[in-house]
């Protein structure tokens, strides 16, 4: 597997900015979540996250040359930063949460794009 940065494959590929981003890489959100700062600060797309930041009950997958999660206290991403990017969570079933975690998969929504009708 070629591991790329979201940046390098904008740049190599000349992206257009993202209205929505669905993540699911098996642990590896808070890898690449860490280079997308830009992204939440300025982008603003709606982001379908997938979090495996812990291993359910009966998973015993183990994968060679694969980083998988890195916790925020070993420099990971901090889900709960998308806070003070001031995005609104909620989980598939429409459950708004004030904690991202877990293994669990999550609507984030900028503020300003949230439906108010």
């Amino acid at each position: 597997i070629d591991y790329h940065s979201y940046n390098d494959l904008v740049k190599t590929f000349n992206l257009p900015t993202p209205q929505f981003i669905k993540m699911d890489i098996e642990g590896m959100e808070s890898i690449v979540l860490k280079s997308m700062t830009k992204v939440l600060e300025v982008d603003r797309p709606v982001i379908q996250l997938s979090v495996h930041d812990t291993i359910p009950h009966g998973v015993t997958c183990v994968y060679s040359q694969f980083p998988g999660f890195v916790p925020a206290s070993r420099g990971g991403f901090d889900y709960n930063s998308f806070f003070s990017y001031h995005y609104l969570a909620f989980t598939l079933s429409g459950e708004r949460v004030e904690n991202i975690g877990g293994f669990n998969e999550y609507m984030l929504i900028p503020r300003e794009k949230q439906y108010r009708g």
